[in-house]
């Protein structure tokens, strides 16, 4: 089968999700912390703090939407990429070029239409799972077009 073909449909992980969110708390809470010692103005300091931790809760609030509302990644070879919501509906996106993808974790982002950007932690195995194989194969032939991309323009 050619590389072409393939697609990769992968399933986000429950864990790594609230993984992701606790981490995304914690750096919250150290940017309050950080926010609380900087020497100026007291009321400054105040509303730096409520207003990250404004950001922060909205970051929160639109990351658990996002979640809720993606079930499935579909993801082929040309770095397309089809995310399944919950209707039963495979919404288009693109992989983006801050994606990581190692031996047996991803870091995968994505942007789609009406401004969706979401990423996405997820985790596998090449010896127990084809669509975690063709996710590296995939994830390889994206790099190296991005790579030839950036060869011809220089």
């Amino acid at each position: 089968m050619s590389s072409a073909k393939y697609a990769a449909e992968l399933q986000p992980d429950f864990l790594l999700r609230r993984v992701t969110l606790l981490a995304m708390w914690l750096a919250g809470a150290a940017g309050v912390t950080v926010l609380c010692g900087l020497p100026i103005n007291p009321l400054l300091r105040v509303c730096a703090i409520l207003a990250w931790t404004g950001w922060v809760a909205l970051s929160g609030v639109r990351r658990r939407a996002t979640e809720q509302g993606l079930l499935r990644i579909r993801l082929f070879a040309d770095g397309t990429v089809a995310l399944l919501r919950p209707d039963g509906s495979w919404t288009p996106a693109m992989l983006g070029a801050d994606s990581t993808v190692l031996a047996g974790l991803a870091w995968l982002h994505f942007d789609g239409a009406a401004g969706l950007s979401h990423t996405e932690l997820v985790r596998g195995n090449s010896r127990k799972s084809k669509d975690w194989r063709r996710l590296q194969v995939i994830w390889r032939h994206c790099e190296k077009r991005r790579e030839d991309a950036l060869g011809s323009s220089s």
